[in-house]
């Protein structure tokens, strides 16, 4: 069985993210499983390579990595998220409490105080955050309480999006639905307390990065070699920007950037929104007449909304959604510039956060479970380095599982943040006018 597994993900790590069409893709790996069931010491000998791919999606754990010092034998630091997206993720972790009605007064004070505590100590925190805190804007999360993933929610996958234009008008018409209400949500308590907190110095990291710049990163260039980073985010919600924090790498990209997948222009989303809108007013007009039958209301719930910027719809029939194409070239479809899942996080993206966790003195973690590689590799890095690491989430993360030891604070993101903000001095009022 182990070695089963360890043939599917060499498969899906060289194989699966190459540029192939399908057909050749499926007959590549068939021929590779053959020669790796005649060579299985090659198995072995590549399990090493893999702790450094930037995959954000692989399904299935490696079981003969090595653990990072100070961890035990049970640790497994690259079991990644579920290809079948199921609602646990991965470790089966049981689906989390109601952060609203989580703690006592007296509890929710102590959390407070401990992350307060903890932040006091050091001079270059590092914050990674992730769809736990942009709960309470109104985004739904995928693990959370009510996360997408309890409801059915099937995220789009790179590859059906590439290769697919009905997958394509799938995405876009359910788009239509929910991207107007996604892109007016507003930060909240927490967003606005870590813009404070780097605005006071307790959050933000200076690190020497030679890296080649991509593009869209310039603002966390200081200057010549020398790069500034407060937040590394799981989201693509833009939220951070809106709550005024301004040293933030984006790490699975932004929803409201668009980019030509055959000439490589950027476009703007709202843009590109309002021509879709234009093109598919009476698919959009039948949606809501069937939402209204069922009595969902098309503008009053947040129910159907989905982390990705989309929403389920009444009726799952695309075929008639027109997709305007590149507006540079004519003829290249649009992607949102994130990283879709069984996507790669680009190169320099993942070196540059590596360089700011090696050069932080604490890594904070809010609002994610980790359950993800491309974001848990940066606290298995810090661990290994031997830096503090605090995790602010409700509900078990992948840390816990791998036995790191971490500073866990078991409290909803907004209130803590705020709170232990305001104890180190940083007035309430303030905090709450960064939003």
């Amino acid at each position: 069985e182990n070695t089963l597994e360890q043939i599917i993900i060499i498969i899906y790590y060289y194989i699966g993210m190459t540029p192939l069409t399908s057909y050749t893709r499926l007959f590549t790996r068939l021929s590779f499983i053959q020669w790796t069931a005649a060579h299985p010491s090659f198995l072995m000998s590549t399990s090493s390579c893999l702790s450094n791919t930037n995959s954000r999606s692989i399904p299935i754990r490696l079981l003969s990595a090595e653990p990072p010092s100070g961890t035990n034998n049970n640790y497994q630091p690259f079991r990644t998220r579920d290809s079948t997206f199921s609602p646990s993720g991965i470790g089966n972790f049981p689906p989390p409490c109601n952060p609203i009605t989580l703690l006592t007064t007296q509890e929710q004070t102590e959390a407070s105080e401990t992350l307060a505590s903890w932040l006091a100590e050091k001079r270059s925190v590092l914050c990674l955050t992730g769809a736990g805190l942009s709960t309470e804007s109104g985004i739904p999360d995928y693990r959370g309480h009510q996360g997408s993933y309890h409801k059915g929610h099937k995220p789009m996958v790179h590859d059906q999006f590439m290769s697919s234009s009905y997958q394509r008008q799938r995405y876009w018409g359910r788009s239509l639905v929910g991207w107007e209400k996604f892109v007016s949500k507003k930060p909240n308590d927490g967003h606005a307390a870590i813009s404070k907190l780097e605005t006071c110095g307790f959050v933000g990291v200076d690190f020497a990065c030679a890296e080649i710049e991509e593009e869209h990163t310039s603002h966390i260039c200081i200057r010549p070699g020398k790069k500034r980073l407060s937040v590394i985010t799981q989201n693509v919600d833009g939220l951070h920007g809106k709550a005024g924090t301004s040293f933030v790498t984006e790490l699975h990209g932004h929803l409201n950037r668009l980019k030509c997948m055959s000439c490589g222009a950027y476009h703007d989303r709202g843009e590109f929104q309002r021509e879709l809108h234009h093109r598919n007013q009476n698919w959009i007009l039948e949606q809501e007449r069937l939402l209204k039958e069922q009595q969902q209301g098309f503008d009053t719930h947040d129910e159907h909304m989905r982390p990705d910027g989309d929403a389920t719809v009444a009726l799952e029939d695309y075929s008639v959604i027109d997709v305007p194409p590149c507006p540079t070239c004519h003829v290249g479809f649009l992607k949102p510039d994130v990283v879709f899942f069984g996507d790669t996080v680009p190169k320099q993206r993942v070196q540059t956060c590596f360089a700011a966790v090696g050069a932080s003195d604490g890594l904070l973690c809010i609002g994610s479970s980790l359950a993800v590689y491309s974001a848990f590799r940066f606290v298995a890095a810090a661990a290994q380095k031997g830096i503090p690491i605090a995790i602010l989430n409700v509900g078990q993360t992948r840390a816990e599982s791998s036995n790191l030891d971490v500073t866990k604070i078991e409290a909803p993101a907004g209130v803590t943040l705020s709170s232990a903000a305001e104890l180190l001095g940083i007035p309430t009022d303030s905090v709450k006018m960064a939003v």
